[in-house]
């Protein structure tokens, strides 16, 4: 029965790449993509930084659209 249910709540699927990082730790770069569907979906690489102990996006840029 919770395979039938989550079959019902799909909505995409994401993925991610390896985090590379910089010397210091603190600044990092991953490509990330979505797809929702057979001409549904995203790819773009991020560029994070870790502030105050947290990582936040700092910069994305789209590589694909569909």
């Amino acid at each position: 029965d919770i395979k039938k249910q989550k079959a019902k709540c799909i909505i995409g699927k994401v993925g991610l790449s390896k985090v590379f990082l910089d010397k210091s730790k603190n600044n990092g770069l991953l490509y990330c993509d979505f797809y929702c569907g057979s001409l549904c979906g995203r790819g773009e690489f991020l560029i994070i930084k870790k502030i105050n102990n947290k990582w936040t996006i700092s910069h994305s840029t789209m590589t694909w659209i569909s």
